[in-house]
C-alpha cells in the first residue's frame, strides 16, 4: 500500500501546482486585456542643441522613479542597460537625457517602467 499512497501525493501536488500556474496565467492575461497595465498619457517632443538632447514635455506627468530611457546612435545596436529617469516628467519641463554627443542621428526610447510598456520611440538629429 506504500506506493499507491506516495503515487496519490504526487498526484495531488501536481493538481496544485497545475491550478497555481493557471491561476498566475488568468491573471497576467486580465490585467493586460483590461488596460491596468497601459501606461499614462504622453505628449513629449524631442530636441537638439548644443550637441546635446533635451526631452521637451507638453502634456503629461511620470516620477522620476517610473520612467527609464535609451539614447544611442542608430547605426549601432542599442545598449542593453536603461538609464533610470533623471528628473519627473511634468507639463512645461525641458530633462537633458545626453550631453556632448557628436554630430549623428540619435534614437531615443523611454519606457514605463511599472507596466514595462514603451511610450516613446523616436529620433532627433545632433549638428
Amino acid at each position: 500500500m506504500g506506493p499507491v499512497k506516495e503515487k496519490t501525493a504526487r498526484g495531488i501536488a501536481e493538481y496544485i501546482l497545475s491550478a497555481m500556474v493557471a491561476f498566475v496565467m488568468i491573471t497576467w492575461i486580465a490585467y493586460y486585456v483590461t488596460g491596468a497595465g497601459a501606461p499614462p498619457s504622453l505628449e513629449v517632443s524631442l530636441v537638439s542643441r548644443d550637441g546635446s538632447v533635451f526631452l521637451q514635455v507638453v502634456k503629461g506627468n511620470i516620477p522620476k522613479g517610473d520612467w527609464e530611457y535609451l539614447l544611442f546612435d542608430e547605426r549601432v545596436n542599442p545598449p542593453i542597460i536603461w538609464t533610470p529617469g533623471p528628473a519627473d516628467i511634468e507639463e512645461g519641463v525641458e530633462i537633458l537625457l545626453g550631453s556632448g554627443l557628436r554630430p549623428a542621428t540619435y534614437r531615443v526610447q523611454i519606457k514605463h517602467a511599472p507596466t514595462l510598456r514603451m511610450i516613446l520611440d523616436g529620433k532627433v538629429t545632433v549638428y
